[in-house]
């Protein structure tokens, strides 16, 4: 599958998305879950890469148990693009052994324009990184998460010509209705039909407003008697 770009406006799920993925994907594929914002400190290539490697790690082991080979940051030090084509292969080598296949979310995707971006770390190299993994290493998959679609990213754009861009955007009338009356099984309280449409009304349907609005009337209710 090519490289996936799932894009909407701030708050509109896109890292729930990425977070619960885990839980309906297959055993076969392996979620790593890459935090962006967390990269953004970096100083050089060794600590990204290191510190990417890290998340990468404690994500596939806390979901799936999967251990990824270990990353030293003082085998980063010298060298680090070629550690790090090390790290990808042997890692392949692993997933090939166990017939699994690794998906890269990258969440935040966006921050990674304005730090790949000074003398420590200029971009073509990560980039041209990045094209040769989605080309050439057909058991790593990658999940871009960002507030912009493939045309705002510029420099990123032509690297990623073969990516299919997603947009999640605001919740259909049905799933507004579906996340506020059926938020867990058997979720006992009711809404009138009147009350339905107020809320989708004064929401537009947006996923953080409504959950906000419903949390507000749960605890209102929480807080009288049950009859």
């Amino acid at each position: 599958h090519p490289p996936i770009l799932l894009y909407g406006q701030r708050r509109m799920g896109k890292t729930s998305l990425l977070l619960n993925l885990g839980n309906v994907l297959p055993s076969q594929i392996v979620p790593c879950f890459v935090d962006c914002q967390g990269l953004s400190g970096s100083s050089d290539y060794a600590e990204f890469f290191y510190r990417m490697g890290e998340q990468m790690h404690h994500s596939a082991k806390r979901q799936t148990g999967f251990l990824l080979p270990a990353l030293q940051l003082k085998d980063m030090e010298n060298r680090p693009f070629y550690h790090i084509n090390v790290w990808l292969n042997q890692t392949e080598e692993l997933l090939e052994k166990q017939n699994k296949f690794l998906l890269i979310k990258l969440d935040e995707f966006e921050l990674l324009s304005s730090l790949l971006n000074h003398d420590e770390m200029e971009a073509r190299p990560f980039l041209d990184l990045l094209r040769y993994t989605i080309q050439h290493r057909p058991r790593l998959k990658l999940l871009f998460a960002c507030s912009h679609d493939l045309s705002e990213l510029r420099d990123w754009a032509s690297y990623l010509i073969n990516t299919q861009v997603i947009k999640l955007s605001y919740l259909e009338t049905g799933e507004a209705h579906q996340l506020i009356q059926y938020p867990l099984p058997g979720f006992p309280l009711r809404y009138d039909p009147l009350a339905l449409n107020r809320m989708i009304q004064l929401t537009h349907g947006h996923p953080q407003l409504v959950q906000m609005i419903c949390y507000e009337l749960v605890t209102l209710k929480n807080e009288q008697p049950a009859a």
